[in-house]
């Protein structure tokens, strides 16, 4: 099944980051018109580069790496123009770098009162800018464009409140910093080795009694892969193709009812053969997990930052919703959307604010590609889809079970 994963950039309280490269720009040489004003040049930023994990930015003069705490990953920074600890009060740049198997939606549809402004371009990159106002106050965003073999990067730079010192995001510090950015999408994994153009992932041996299978893959568009397993090894095999293929694994009793692990990893794929990768975590788990969601219990759920998880039903499409924690994906959930004609189950990450995805749905046995997102009203979770074939509402409101 053919699945592409997307995700949702609503706000930039906790972002990730990466890119690179230098752009140019040309002027009219034809005119001899003493009056007509030069090209303006850009001021020269000086300051020293940061090395987040799978990209690093110019700091400015006057900025420092902001203290994001847990939050803090290899996939993403902020810098503030102030103190590592004045993050989100002084000045702040949030900066998000996606890996290229998933796909980025822009949040400018999210804010209101948007411009566009001028874009960056890089050696690597090509920035759409733009500003947009929320609740009052303003954001504004740089969102390379896709797709790209690099993957996608976003920076933000938001006003907290109406009284905060805003920053907009052409400013030429931020300019400096989006052009100084440098991406490294590939890492080594241990348990991934390459032969013969095939890439080879060895899990933990499954005990008795418990196999690893397929659950779910991704790849890019010009892309044709397959993926085999074999005990505990999955070899990717790759046909043509430039771009990333994405495997899901999970550990289970053999009738799937319990799940004992789950493992990702994402390879890429050159002149169709699978050379490198991008990421790569399994885990196993240390008490075997229920697969019956009917069963589980629904009544811790949370949103802002996580997601509402349990069981949600719409009666008048005979719909049920399961959102579950997908522990082998940061900020994972498995998604079940199960009726008398539909039949869907993908695994989603879910930013601040909602979630968007792509998968395959299963409508009176044809499968249809369309792409959902969620939204909290009080205690109703909306779900929202693009595909008219699907016959309920654009918003259908799943009221949360006792």
């Amino acid at each position: 099944m053919k699945r592409f994963l997307v995700l949702l950039v609503v706000t930039a309280l906790i972002l990730a980051g990466c890119g690179g490269g230098g752009g140019n720009s040309g002027s009219n040489n034809n005119n001899n018109n003493n009056n007509v004003a030069p090209a303006p040049v850009e001021p020269e930023v000086k300051g020293t580069v940061h090395d987040f994990g799978r990209f690093s930015v110019l700091v400015p003069e006057g900025w420092s790496v902001a203290d994001l705490g847990e939050y803090q990953t290899e996939f993403n920074g902020a810098l503030v123009k102030g103190t590592p600890d004045q993050f989100r009060k002084a000045p702040s740049v949030s900066i998000q770098y996606t890996l290229p198997v998933e796909l980025v939606i822009s949040g400018r549809t999210f804010y209101e009162d948007t411009i566009s402004l001028k874009p960056i371009e890089t050696e690597s990159f090509v920035y759409d800018l733009w500003e947009g106002k929320w609740q009052g106050n303003f954001v504004s965003a740089a969102e390379s464009q896709q797709p790209n073999d690099l993957g996608v990067i976003t920076v933000y730079s938001n006003q907290v409140t109406a009284e905060s010192e805003y920053v907009r995001i052409d400013d030429p510090d931020i300019t400096a910093m989006i052009k100084s950015i440098a991406v490294e999408p590939t890492t080594e994994v241990e348990w991934i080795t390459f032969k013969d153009g095939k890439g080879i992932a060895t899990l933990p041996e499954a005990k008795e009694g418990l196999r690893w299978h397929d659950s779910g893959y991704m790849y890019s568009n010009d892309v044709e892969a397959d993926s085999e397993f074999e005990g505990n090894t999955v070899t990717i095999t790759a046909e043509s193709g430039n771009g990333v293929f994405s495997q899901n694994c999970m550990l289970t009793n053999e009738d799937e009812t319990y799940a004992y692990g789950e493992a990702e990893f994402a390879v890429r794929i050159t002149d169709g053969k699978v050379d490198a990768t991008y990421n790569g975590v399994y885990r196993i788990y240390d008490e075997p997990k229920s697969l019956d969601y009917e069963t589980e219990d629904t009544t811790d759920y949370e949103w802002y930052g996580q997601v509402y998880t349990g069981t949600w039903a719409d009666k008048k499409n005979d719909l049920t919703m399961f959102i579950q924690p997908h522990e082998g994906i940061e900020h994972g959930y498995q998604i079940t959307i199960q009726g008398s004609s539909v039949q869907c189950s993908t695994v989603a990450q879910i930013e601040q604010g909602g979630v968007m995805w792509y998968y395959d749905m299963s409508i009176k046995g044809e499968s249809v590609e369309t792409m959902g997102y969620f939204q909290l009203d009080g205690d109703m979770l909306i779900w929202g889809h693009d595909d008219e074939t699907i016959k309920f509402e654009n918003a259908t409101i799943f009221s949360k079970l006792d």
